[in-house]
């Protein structure tokens, strides 16, 4: 895992942790592992976890987020909670195995 966070966080290709899902409740969107809620997700947040496939690097996350949002803050944004979800292992980098 320590490993994850020392590779350049813009390169990597973050995907969900297994079990871990996306909820949708009146009040927002929550992350979920099992049934257990994990943390609720404002709208930066969500549009972050949507985007974590596998499919691309953070990088280009970026470049997307950067484009919809025109926010100046989106890219510290970004790597916080990559940084977090990947510490917490919401998240895992696409390269490692499924039962990680």
């Amino acid at each position: 895992m320590n490993d994850v966070l020392d590779k350049d966080i813009m390169q990597i290709r973050p995907r969900h942790a297994k079990g871990t899902m996306l909820r949708t409740e009146s009040f927002g969107a929550i992350l979920v592992g099992g049934d257990q809620p994990l943390m609720s997700l404002n709208e930066d947040a969500l549009a972050i976890w949507k985007l974590c496939d596998g499919s691309k690097i953070v990088n280009n996350i970026k470049t997307i987020l950067l484009q919809e949002y025109e926010n100046e803050q989106m890219e510290d944004k970004l790597i916080s909670f990559i940084e977090f979800c990947l510490s917490k292992e919401f998240l895992v980098h696409s390269d490692q195995e499924a039962d990680e």
